[in-house]
């Protein structure tokens, strides 16, 4: 009975294991900060900070909407997608700032990032190398 048990919660892990995953948030190897907060995510993703703190110009990148990854990244940050896209309009047409650089897969995006002095941006975890630092992980549940 015991061994029947063990199995059962055994399974049980592994099925909610497969439910459960993080984002990563990462950045080019020489950006001076080693960690962020929601709220920093924030205000980097609506163009309100756009310098690192050692003064260097950050370049926003978004992944496109890559199993679910990129709904749930703007959830965390307590913004619609939808709204992000509108202040960066506005940015742009007004000349404050470039809108961020979409990439279709967290591969690509990982790539240019390791290849972008001040770039950020999100991936599944899944897809970190060893050429960005990551600064935050982000558990999330997927559908």
């Amino acid at each position: 009975m015991n061994f029947i048990r063990v199995i059962f919660i055994i399974v049980c892990i592994l099925i909610i294991s497969r439910l459960e995953g993080q984002i990563a948030v990462i950045a080019h190897q020489d950006v001076a900060s080693d960690t962020i907060s929601s709220a920093q995510l924030r205000d980097i993703y609506t163009g309100d900070i756009s310098f690192w703190p050692d003064g260097k110009p950050i370049v926003v990148c978004d992944l496109n909407d890559e199993m679910g990854i990129h709904d749930r990244f703007y959830d965390f940050i307590a913004i619609s997608s939808s709204r992000a896209k509108s202040i960066w309009m506005k940015r742009m047409l007004s000349g404050q700032s470039d809108p961020p650089l979409i990439f279709q897969t967290g591969e690509n995006l990982a790539q240019r990032i390791a290849e972008i002095p001040g770039a950020i941006g999100f991936i599944d975890e899944q897809e970190i190398t060893g050429t960005v630092k990551v600064l935050l992980r982000i558990n999330i549940r997927k559908e």
